[in-house]
């Protein structure tokens, strides 16, 4: 099976949405956290303009896809999601990778991420260290902040 990074067009919003929903759902939060999430997890057409997002295509199929923003060459990961069907099978490895370049390519000096708890062992594995801790959207829940200097 061929998997391949592709740019992503804004007409690939709704099939992103769908995997960002789906890959934040597998972790079984409350249906109210979720329905809270509903905005920070829907993906934009001008959101795909403005930022550097990529998907990857697995035969005809879109199974997963990460999003940078940047400012002043730091790049924030502001999603990375994996339909859960594919998540272990180092497709976040190869997303991860693929940002990374990205950033670099385009005079990134850092790439951070705010990131969900059930994830932060997946940057750490990346190569990325933690820095502090942010207050999520959730009260009183902290999101671990990660860095990696490029």
């Amino acid at each position: 099976m061929q998997t391949k990074v592709v740019r992503s067009k804004p007409q690939d919003a709704p099939a992103l949405t769908k995997i960002a929903k789906a890959a934040k759902g597998c972790w079984a939060y409350p249906k109210e956290w979720m329905k809270k999430w509903e905005e920070e997890l829907t993906i934009s057409p001008e959101q795909i303009e403005k930022d550097f997002v990529f998907h990857l295509d697995k035969e005809g199929k879109i199974v997963a896809f990460y999003s940078l923003s940047e400012t002043d060459g730091v790049f924030d990961i502001e999603h990375m999601w994996v339909l859960p069907e594919y998540i272990g099978k180092g497709l976040g490895k190869v997303l991860f990778k693929h940002a990374k370049e990205t950033a670099m390519e385009n005079g990134g000096k850092k790439i951070r991420v705010e990131s969900d708890p059930n994830a932060e062992g997946f940057y750490i594995k990346m190569g990325m260290r933690r820095t502090g801790e942010k207050e999520s959207s959730i009260p009183e829940r902290m999101l671990p902040v990660l860095e990696l200097t490029l």
